[in-house]
């Protein structure tokens, strides 16, 4: 998606998984939901920051 549209891994997954957590209200505890978020969130953070343009291709791109 940073190819073609310019959107960090990050935030798209972010976006992904707020989705899945919004769904999942209907049936998960709340608790564990928020644990479930809080782990998202860690993971995602670290997406973001490590995922940035070129880093993979060893250039600046």
């Amino acid at each position: 998606m940073y190819r073609r549209f310019g959107i960090n891994a990050g935030k798209s997954q972010m976006a992904l998984d707020a989705v899945v957590f919004l769904l999942s209200l209907i049936k998960m505890p709340l608790l564990l939901l928020l644990w479930s978020a809080l782990s998202a969130l860690a993971m995602n953070a670290m997406l973001m920051n490590w995922h940035k343009p070129g880093r993979y291709q060893g250039g600046d791109a």
